[in-house]
């Protein structure tokens, strides 16, 4: 038995019909957007963004850890990832586990731009580089907490 839907309840949405701007409207639009960001510019001040963290962004541009190679970094994994999901869909062996390794490695330099601190073993573009791991506190080892 076929099922019947009742459309009065949620009726199909209408698509939108697409507006075109003149270039003196086009041109009104940039004026104002730059407006806007100017006035959220004024309000924000100097202050870091919220969402990252204040030691991620004061870090120079040189570092290896900077702000600016890691988003460099995680815009070449997401490139590397659509690559991997094609090969899944055509079914290549391994693919699967590549793209989930490259997903990893993507969602902890986003916590690192989130938190600050790299929680992942590897470091670089592509991951060719090991961390040099250091104990801060040995006193916690020996009080077994």
């Amino acid at each position: 038995m076929a099922r019947k839907f009742n459309f009065t309840k949620n009726p199909p949405k209408k698509p939108r019909k697409k507006v075109e701007l003149t270039e003196a409207q086009k041109q009104a639009q940039a004026e104002k957007m730059a407006k806007l960001r100017e006035a959220r510019a004024k309000k924000r001040g100097d202050a870091p963004p919220k969402h990252i963290h204040p030691y991620v962004s004061s870090l120079k541009d040189d570092h290896n850890l900077s702000l600016k190679n890691v988003r460099a970094w995680i815009k070449h994994n997401k490139e590397l990832l659509s690559e991997e999901r094609k090969l899944i869909r055509k079914g290549h062996k391994g693919a699967e586990g590549r793209a989930s390794y490259i997903q990893g490695y993507i969602k902890h330099m986003e916590y690192y731009i989130r938190h600050g601190d790299w929680i992942d073993n590897k470091w670089g573009q592509d991951q060719e580089h090991n961390i040099k791991w250091i104990q801060v506190a040995p006193w916690v080892l020996q009080n077994n907490f």
